[in-house]
């Protein structure tokens, strides 16, 4: 019996694993417009046991995960584009500045600005 039952947990193991990586690919895709409600209904579970699914089998929130893809798309735009800090804010599909430099500084330990001066 504790054969079968470890043989079933491997299933579902994978089985989320293999639904994390689809998100993780959707995310990389659509991260400008992608939520959590939009993904859980798009793969048939609650948006609150997607979420923790997210936090048990990656250790982040589906929603750092998505700030996190957002911060390091604005980084490299801001590498390569001249447009205006905030145009590339909204173009990566953060609509609060704020949260947006906070969470910048945290990631690059110095602020969106910095990428511009070198």
């Amino acid at each position: 019996m504790t054969r079968s039952f470890t043989v079933q947990s491997s299933a579902v193991l994978s089985k989320s694993q293999v639904l994390i990586s689809d998100i993780l690919l959707d995310i990389d895709n659509n991260f400008k417009t992608i939520t959590l409600k939009q993904t859980a209904q798009k793969y048939g579970y609650n948006k609150n046991y997607l979420s923790n699914l997210f936090k048990i089998t990656l250790g982040n929130s589906f929603s750092e995960v998505l700030n996190q893809k957002r911060i390091m798309q604005a980084h490299s735009l801001l590498q390569i584009s001249s447009a205006p800090i905030s145009t590339i804010i909204k173009e990566v599909g953060i609509s609060n500045k704020s949260y947006f430099y906070s969470k910048y500084k945290k990631m690059f330990n110095h602020t969106p600005g910095t990428d511009r001066d070198n």
